[in-house]
């Protein structure tokens, strides 16, 4: 059959077929993790956060469905695929981990060592703060210093943000005599 929209209507050709031709397993080495081995890489369709995306029974993340196709069976609705190469394009099994959102949370923000500025953690330091969905995450304290302070101008009186003082005026004050 045709396609429509862009979204093919029906497939002569098995998914699993369909799949591993976008994939190619002579991929990279994992700099922190060498010893898993290469990394299988998607090389079709991408979200906006790096993860491959195939069209099978829905539009589905490529790392599940490569998981089902080797295994046999879907990840559970309430677990999630670590990727221990922590590249989010491998579609390779034997480098994911199957876990629930929490931990994968936990490895994934032990593994960080620097701010999206480039502040180390270690030297500045770090907040701990729970996001609306219960996610917990880190807040460099540097980078919430410079977030202050530029809201504090911001919201300032015209004359604190030229840095200049502020006009003096005078005043006049009478008193009632008698």
């Amino acid at each position: 059959m045709g396609r429509y929209c862009g979204k093919p209507s029906n497939y002569s050709v098995p998914a699993s077929v369909r799949f591993w031709k976008h994939v190619d397993k002579q991929g990279p080495l994992p700099p922190t993790r060498p010893d898993l081995g290469r990394c299988w890489v998607w090389l079709s369709g991408r979200d906006s956060k790096g993860y491959g995306r195939f069209f099978y029974n829905g539009s589905k993340l490529a790392h599940r469905v490569a998981y089902e196709l080797e295994t046999g069976k879907p990840v559970p609705d309430n677990l999630t695929v670590d990727h221990l190469c922590e590249n989010k394009a491998c579609v390779n099994p034997a480098h994911f981990a199957i876990v629930t959102a929490l931990e994968n949370q936990l490895r994934f923000a032990r593994n960080q060592t620097h701010c999206r500025n480039g502040h180390c953690y270690a030297e500045v330091g770090f907040y701990i703060a729970r996001k609306s969905r219960g996610t917990v995450t880190r807040r460099c304290k540097a980078c919430c210093k410079a977030t202050r302070k530029r809201n504090y101008v911001s919201q300032a009186k015209p004359w604190v943000k030229k840095g200049r003082p502020p006009k003096q005026r005078l005043v006049i004050t009478i008193e009632p005599s008698g």
